[in-house]
């Protein structure tokens, strides 16, 4: 690879990292103003599709580390906009559903 296509890939790399800052800043700044974080919308935007989700793969898409999404869930929980349930087939896993706010409340049904 010569030194020219190493710059060039460079400049592509970091347009696109100010890009995304740029964009997390501005999405911050007004998820802010209604008492959101990033983190926070990113996990409802993948649970909105109303089906329940397992722990791990919410972490994936939302690119949290699983303890930092149990705090975030945990913080989430204020809006009583989410359902958490354990696996009824392996207790180590933890499922979640977003909910609409006049849903039935968290326990009265089974997530998957």
């Amino acid at each position: 690879m010569s030194t020219e296509t190493r710059h060039r890939d460079l400049d592509v790399a970091r347009a696109i990292t100010r890009l995304e800052r740029s964009i997390v800043l501005r999405l911050g700044e007004a998820l802010k103003a209604d008492g959101a974080t990033i983190e926070e919308w990113r996990v409802l935007s993948f649970l909105g599709d109303g089906d329940g989700h397992p722990m791990t793969a919410i972490a994936e898409f939302a690119m949290l580390p699983p303890p930092t999404l149990t705090k975030v869930v945990d913080r989430m929980g204020r809006w009583n906009s989410y359902c958490g349930s354990v696996d009824t087939e392996d207790r180590r896993r933890s499922w979640s559903s977003s909910r609409p706010v006049a849903a039935r409340p968290c326990g009265s049904g089974q997530l998957p």
